[in-house]
């Protein structure tokens, strides 16, 4: 899908939020919650075409959070810890492709990411279930 249409349907879904397209990358920062009385969060999706697209959590500092909690944890589901980089579907199991839109699949996949991370910092239990890569070496291989 172009990434003009891409942002015309993140414009269209989520007003008020910045999206922007540089050359051939978009940018996507909007805030979202898991629930209507949840915390905001405020994510940042960059998205270069023929690329695998990136979600990172600008605020708030997702380690504080679960500090607060049980110190020194690592957050579980994630590509990176810093920056943190959410990891909401497998690459190249065609839950994601370059034809689906970003605004009806990884903006709402973040949400129920961000859910099941509200339910992690207090029971420290991970139940979005999911498989972790060796990010450095599987990443790019994958057809996006």
């Amino acid at each position: 899908m172009p990434l003009r249409i891409q942002k015309f349907l993140l414009d269209q879904s989520f007003p008020g939020d910045r999206c922007s397209i540089n050359r051939d990358t978009l940018l996507w920062e909007g805030s979202i919650a898991a629930s209507a009385f949840g915390r905001r969060y405020r994510i940042r999706i960059e998205y270069q075409r023929r690329g695998v697209p990136k979600i990172f959590v600008v605020e708030p500092d997702l380690h504080t959070i679960a500090n607060a909690v049980i110190p020194n944890r690592k957050i579980p589901h994630l590509y990176t810890q810093v920056p943190v980089r959410l990891c909401v579907y497998l690459p190249g199991s065609g839950e994601w492709h370059s034809s689906k839109a970003i605004a009806a699949t990884l903006v709402p996949w973040s949400i129920i990411w961000f859910g099941f991370f509200e339910d992690w910092v207090f029971t420290d239990v991970w139940s979005g279930g999911g498989i972790h890569l060796d990010l450095k070496r599987d990443e790019e291989k994958f057809d996006t």
